[in-house]
């Protein structure tokens, strides 16, 4: 019983830590966003899928600053808004999920792209063979872009810093304080935000 409890305490504790990702320069762009999701999925609840939506958002915001992105906190669904995914840019819906179910594509996308609109969906990299095997099975492949959170938000900010690694590695530490405004800005939970000491 002792060890049940001292468990919870530790659980309770490391989760109410915030991240710290691996941002060293031996890491790729791609492997430190990878570093800072792996990290947020050994947490209990939702927190992978709230960092995840975080940092597409930030993303988006650091590439595209002169258009409005989304900011809704992680546990609106879109229903609720009535929003075509996680973001919306020009006519693109974004969806940004941890774990890619057969509703994201049925349900979700095929809506997306009866609106006319173009649906673009962002899994973890050991995600993106299941989610396009998803589309397959409802008929999506050829309408639906399956891409990984990590080679998304690396190749903007490589493309943004002229493929620079130094440039890199400054523009991946503006995402993260960029995310960390977005997090203390929408979520009530602190946790959730990363330490950049």
């Amino acid at each position: 019983m002792q060890e049940h409890l001292v468990r919870l305490v530790q659980r309770d504790y490391f989760d109410k830590k915030r991240l710290t990702p691996d941002i060293s320069t031996q890491l790729t762009v791609g492997a430190s966003v990878q570093s800072l999701l792996s990290e947020a999925r050994s947490r209990s609840g939702s927190a992978a899928g709230a960092v995840a939506q975080h940092l597409v958002g930030a993303a988006l915001e650091e590439r595209l600053p002169d258009v409005v992105i989304g900011s809704e906190s992680y546990s609106t669904s879109d229903q609720q808004t009535a929003r075509p995914g996680d973001f919306l840019v020009g006519d693109t819906a974004i969806h940004v999920t941890m774990s890619p179910g057969d509703r994201v594509f049925s349900d979700r996308c095929s809506q997306n792209l009866q609106a006319g609109l173009r649906p673009l969906v962002l899994v973890p990299e050991q995600s993106v063979v299941a989610a396009l095997q998803l589309a397959a099975n409802v008929g999506l492949v050829g309408s639906v872009v399956v891409n990984s959170i990590e080679s998304f938000i690396a190749a903007s900010l490589e493309e943004a810093s002229g493929y620079e690694g130094t440039e890199a590695r400054q523009r991946l530490r503006g995402l993260f304080e960029r995310y960390n405004e977005r997090v203390a800005r929408i979520e009530p939970d602190p946790s959730l935000l990363i330490d950049l000491g």
